[in-house]
């Protein structure tokens, strides 16, 4: 069962996220900051970040970069956390930007769930 964490200050698309993930039998936890996520992924071993970039003062595309570092490989893996990035603000340059700093893929928000979820098993598998 493959694990992952979302980053979304907005709680109630959280829970949605989350619920729908859970249907799919997906282990799923959620945080609302850049800094939890860091947090929580020093201490758990997470296979895919699902994260809103636009949320706060926080710099999405810096957790993303972080992400993606050697300090949050998995164990006994040479794989790196994939990071989808999801968004109500689509557009070119901030697909780009994620790109740049490191996603898997990028996703608009509001998401198609049978797309969103060939996404994420496209992402897991690659």
């Amino acid at each position: 069962m493959s694990k992952i964490l979302i980053v979304d200050e907005d709680v109630a698309s959280q829970m949605i996220l989350s619920s729908e993930l859970k249907n799919e039998g997906y282990s799923v936890e959620a945080v609302e900051s850049a800094e939890h996520a860091l947090e929580l992924m020093r201490q758990t071993q997470f296979d895919l970040v699902i994260t809103e970039i636009r949320f706060g003062h926080e710099c999405v595309f810096e957790l993303i970069k972080q992400v993606k570092s050697v300090k949050l490989h998995r164990p006994n893996s040479d794989r790196v956390v994939a990071v989808i990035a999801l968004t109500a603000f689509a557009n070119l340059t901030n697909a780009i930007e994620c790109q740049k700093f490191g996603a898997d893929d990028f996703v608009s928000k509001p998401y198609e769930l049978t797309d969103l979820l060939v996404t994420i098993e496209r992402v897991l598998n690659s």
